[in-house]
Formats: structure tokens, sequence, C-alpha cells
């Protein structure tokens, strides 16, 4: 599935349950035609460089039950994960642009819709915690049938 995220050229989703977002075409281009100036440092080729702290976008995102995945290769070779945890929450856009250098992050949050659902993580980290705790319940409930 295909997901257009407005001016952020080359954004998408892909399959209804694979959570990974791929940024095959540079977002700079896009902010470079908005600001009409030069963008650099907006990724990092530091495959351990922190997650959530500025230091660069990696070009490969990949999101999880348990916790989420950034990678500098396309081949998702080379990178970190976040920390695990139950229940976490599916928030892609508060996790690019939380890794975005700042000044980058400004600008990106006002040329992409406010209005849009991949902007809205309340919405969807609601959705996909209700989600995971849906099929927790779920598997512990097929089991014990199972079992009896």
């Amino acid at each position: 599935m295909v997901v257009d995220a407005g001016q952020y050229d080359g954004l998408w989703v892909s399959g209804p349950t694979d959570r990974s977002l791929q940024l095959t075409r540079s977002p700079s281009n896009a902010l470079q035609k908005s600001i009409f100036n030069n963008v650099t440092g907006l990724y990092t080729n530091n495959a351990s460089a922190p997650l959530q702290e500025r230091a660069g976008l990696r070009r490969l995102y990949s999101f999880g039950w348990y916790s989420y995945c950034a990678y500098v290769d396309d081949e998702a070779k080379e990178g970190t994960c976040s920390n695990h945890t139950a229940g976490m929450r599916f928030r892609p856009f508060d996790i690019i642009t939380a890794d975005m250098p700042e000044n980058y992050s400004i600008l990106t949050s006002n040329f992409i819709a406010g209005d849009t659902t991949f902007r809205d993580s309340k919405y969807l980290g609601e959705n996909s915690r209700a989600a995971y705790w849906l099929l927790l319940i779920g598997t512990i409930t097929a089991v014990l049938a199972l079992i009896t």
C-alpha cells in the first residue's frame, strides 16, 4: 500500500501489516524546493546514532509491536532499534521528526498538513495500542481454548 504524505517525496508504507516507512527519495528535495536553499545534515550515516536525539534521518524505519528500528541503508542491515515496550504506540511522524535536526523538523511540521492521519500521532498511537492489547487477549483466549 503506497501512502502519499504530501510534499514528503517518496515516503511510503508497505503492506497492510508491515509497518515500515522508507524514505525512497530524499525529503531534502521537498525541503530544498520549499525554502530555496541547500539542505545538508538531514541524514545520518552513523548506524549507531541514538534515536530521537536529532542525530539525522535514517533511510528505513520499521515499526513492530514492541519497538521500532531505523536503518541507514535500504537493505535493513545497518541500524539501531528502540527499547522494547509492551503496547508501543505507532507514531511515525513524531519519531521521524525527532530524528531530524531541529530546524528541519520545524519546517517539515509546517509543510505536511496537520489534518492527515500520518501526522495525527494521537489517533495512530491509540489505535495501535488497542490493537496490541486485543491481539494479546485474543492469543491468550485461543491458547486457553486449545488447552481445555
